[in-house]
């Protein structure tokens, strides 16, 4: 499986998600109620931010 990122592409926008993870997050979780089937790609987005924050 080739990677879509680099560690440096994602060390240079790491910042930037974490910033809008927090209104994205609001908005996201709003509109799932509607389409639950998406839940799990939303834990895994709220997962990967959750490791970037530790990193910062």
């Amino acid at each position: 499986m080739r990677r879509r990122h680099s560690n440096f592409w994602i060390g240079l926008y790491a910042q930037a998600w974490l910033d809008d993870m927090d209104v994205a997050t609001l908005w996201l979780e709003s509109g799932l109620q509607l389409s639950g089937n998406k839940q799990p790609y939303l834990q895994q987005g709220l997962d990967a931010a959750f490791h970037l924050q530790s990193l910062f």
